[in-house]
């Protein structure tokens, strides 16, 4: 800007900062640090009557604008608006001294007054889109801070200005969010660009080269990385991180969310603010969520302005919403523990009304109900047993006040299934306990502790007893109780020698299932012990179609997600192993053995991996095969079934595949001793367990929870002491098989 330009917008009152753009972030040798990303994005849109560019505070909309114009050869005027451009007088003021300080169109002998009535359409007119009506080359207008523009007047007059703009001249408007502009007619005409807020996020590789310029060779790619996985990918939180980090060495979050505190939700509207705040807990929001959650009757409206502002992101069609992970961070810093938890209740009730009992489960654990944790047992628990996911019973039941738990007939029987888990001592003693409280007016219950005795029995290496006098008259019985029962009878036949009785009750098992109303997932476990004794006894196209048949209910019945569906494919990996598809058997047993950690059944699992062994034992992969079977000792130990300690002892020992019954195998000659309960774990023992179940080192554990390498290894062995455990493989299971671990 030249001498005589500068001392006219001195003498009309307009000063430097409103008409100048922002200076650009620069590294430590002071040059510029650009985002060649988005200056394409720009580029693709700058032909655009209206470019609109919105996020939020510290997104770096502006410098980004700035930046693309400074790169390209196009003349431009720059505004930052605030609340006294309401006055349309000062409005027109500010746009005249942003194009005439730029040389765009020459100075007028004078400009309106401000706050005086003025037509600023035919300022407009006469100033700016008659002398830019004559062809030349494009220039761009960019109002900065639009969102500092209250609705009325000042709004009305650049409505009209947007609508009437002369063919060279292009307006940004930049800003948190649009103030209400009536831009329908402009869009359906094509003339407004808008640049998704998504595109302002930093991606990894470009925080990693704004980091390396910004703090050079001091920071390292993992400190980097962890540096941009903090701040979500916003710039002024990763700017803000990197100051702390580069004054005391440190990554904390802290002025991330403060900054995010006072610039965002601070700034939000009331009702914004109380939505989003009463949906914290939510990692995604769907609108019958939300609704369960909140007073508002309709939020769509609401969560698609917050997606305009860049503080929230669509997930697509049907899919919902996903708070900004910084955002949602802040907003849960605000929640007091009974907010949270009252949330937490609310979320689980809706979700169990839709039947989604994981999640309803994982919410209801999280809030202060205990009398909805005792409805989800009481409604759910057999169901849960029946669908192979112990672990999450447990923790359900475990969570649930011991007296009350104790007191109860149902909850005490549930308890006593899931304490199978851990071991069958642990089953009997519970299972003593439930008798005392099971009343004889209780036939199904009575029945399901003589099911439990006999599985407890099985995992022992004995004979069960009882079920099949219950088999024999089962009148009155719930079908899934007698399913349960024909499934012991089996094992038992098994055990005993008798894979002809064995194969009837398994067909019972699997009959009543299937037929039932609603059908029984249990019945998917039957049709897996049929496959087994066909094909051990060579008839292996009848497996195939037991297998199938099984296939068919999963896909019927939609229980494609549940853990017990494994155990179908183990069948079929055992099948494809006998016709030499070695590798097709391995990378199926594999896949099952995920599916079955998710019900974290050590029974099942340890059979899984024991199958493992074999196929890698066969493969010639010796190392392979005693890693899994050294794992299946370890899950066996840890719950107490001899037969499977026995068995992974002989395939470790011996190197022989050892063709044990998935059920039970060959008896065991002594019982390990029973495992003194283990010390409680802490707090920060059990953050650290977690991130170890992850397979994340030390160093990686320490950056997670801003602790030393060297505290995390005190952790990890006191850890290893508490839970009588060897390595850290060994712990992860032992504190899985005591609900430690989800």
């Amino acid at each position: 800007m030249d001498d005589a330009l500068s001392t006219w917008c001195v003498e009309q009152g307009l000063g430097p900062d409103e008409l100048a753009p922002p200076e650009p972030s620069s590294d430590r040798d002071g040059r510029p640090l650009l985002r060649p990303r988005v200056m394409e994005a720009l580029d693709e849109l700058g032909e655009s009557g209206v470019l609109v560019v919105t996020g939020p505070a510290g997104a770096g909309k502006s410098i980004a604008v700035a930046q693309w114009l400074a790169a390209g050869s196009r003349s431009f005027g720059w505004l930052t608006l605030d609340a006294s451009d309401a006055d349309p007088a000062t409005l027109v003021r500010g746009i005249l001294g942003a194009l005439v300080r730029r040389a765009v169109v020459p100075p007028p002998p004078r400009l309106p007054p401000s706050h005086e009535s003025v037509d600023a359409h035919a300022w407009w007119i006469e100033h700016v889109v008659l002398p830019l009506s004559d062809p030349g080359p494009p220039v761009t207008l960019v109002l900065d801070d639009v969102h500092a523009l209250p609705p009325g007047a000042g709004c009305e007059a650049l409505a009209a200005l947007l609508h009437d703009r002369p063919a060279r001249l292009s307006v940004a408007l930049v800003g948190r969010e649009l103030p209400p502009l009536p831009l329908a007619r402009l869009e359906a005409a094509g003339a407004v660009g808008r640049l998704p807020s998504s595109t302002l996020w930093l991606r990894p590789e470009e925080s990693d080269a704004w980091l390396r310029a910004r703090l050079g060779p001091a920071a390292t790619p993992e400190q980097r990385a962890e540096l941009h996985a903090r701040a979500e990918g916003w710039p002024a939180a990763l700017s803000l991180l990197a100051l702390a980090w580069a004054s005391r060495g440190e990554s904390s979050s802290r002025r991330a969310l403060d900054f995010v505190a006072e610039e965002v939700l601070d700034a939000m509207t009331p009702e914004h603010l109380g939505v989003l705040l009463d949906c914290a807990v939510l990692e995604r929001l769907t609108a019958p969520a939300c609704a369960a959650l909140t007073a508002s009757e309709d939020v769509e409206p609401m969560l698609w302005a917050l997606v305009d502002k860049g503080l929230v992101a669509a997930m697509g069609q049907g899919e919902g919403w996903q708070v900004q992970p910084l955002v949602r961070a802040a907003l849960r810093r605000r929640l007091s523990p009974e907010h949270r938890a009252r949330q937490h209740e609310a979320l689980a009730r809706h979700l169990a009304a839709r039947g989604r009992l994981d999640e309803a489960i994982e919410h209801a654990l999280r809030s202060d109900g205990g009398a909805l944790r005792v409805e989800l047992a009481t409604v759910h628990g057999f169901s849960l047993l029946r669908e192979r996911r112990m672990g999450l019973l447990q923790r359900l039941l475990r969570a649930i006040d011991e007296p009350v738990r104790q007191g109860s007939s149902l909850l005490a029987t549930l308890w006593a299934w899931a304490a199978l888990r851990h071991a069958p001592e642990r089953a009997r003693e519970a299972l003593a306990h439930a008798r005392g409280v099971v009343g004889s007016s209780e036939p199904a219950l009575q029945g399901s502790l003589d099911a439990l005795e006999g599985f407890v029995s099985l995992r022992l290496g004995g004979t069960p007893a009882r079920l099949e006098a219950h088999l024999e008259d089962d009148r009155g019985l719930p079908t899934g109780l007698v399913v349960a029962l024909a499934v012991g009878a089996g094992l038992g036949a098994e055990q005993a020698g008798d894979p002809s009785r064995a194969l009837a009750r398994y067909e019972r098992a699997a009959r009543l299932a299937l037929v039932a109303t609603p059908a029984l997932p249990s019945g998917l476990t039957a049709m897996a012990h049929r496959a087994r004794v066909l094909r051990r006894l060579g008839r292996g196209e009848e497996a195939r179609r037991v297998i199938d048949e099984g296939r068919a209910a999963i896909d019927e019945h939609g229980w494609t997600a549940l853990p017990v569906v494994a155990e179908l494919e183990l069948e079929q990996a055992m099948l494809e192993f006998d016709a030499g598809q070695l590798d097709e058997a391995e990378h199926r047993t594999i896949a099952g053995l995920g599916a079955l950690r998710l019900g974290d059944d050590p029974a099942a699992i340890a059979r899984g991996l024991l199958g493992l062994a074999i196929i890698r034992r066969r493969r010639g992969d010796a190392e392979g095969a005693a890693d899994a079977a050294a794992e299946a000792e370890t899950v066996a130990r840890g719950a107490g079934i001899p037969p499977l300690v026995a068995a992974a002892r002989q395939v470790i020992e011996s190197g022989e595949p050892a063709l044990v019954a998935p059920s039970m195998g060959a008896r065991a000659q002594a019982h390990d001793a029973a495992k003194p309960e283990p010390e409680p774990i802490s707090t920060r023992e059990l953050e650290v367990l977690r991130l170890v179940a992850q397979g994340l080192s030390n160093q990686v554990v320490a950056r997670r929870l801003f602790i030393s390498p060297v505290t995390v290894k005190t952790h990890v062995h006191n850890i290893l002491g508490k839970l009588g455990a060897r390595n850290r493989t060994e712990a992860v299971h032992r504190a899985r098989t005591l609900g430690l671990l989800a």
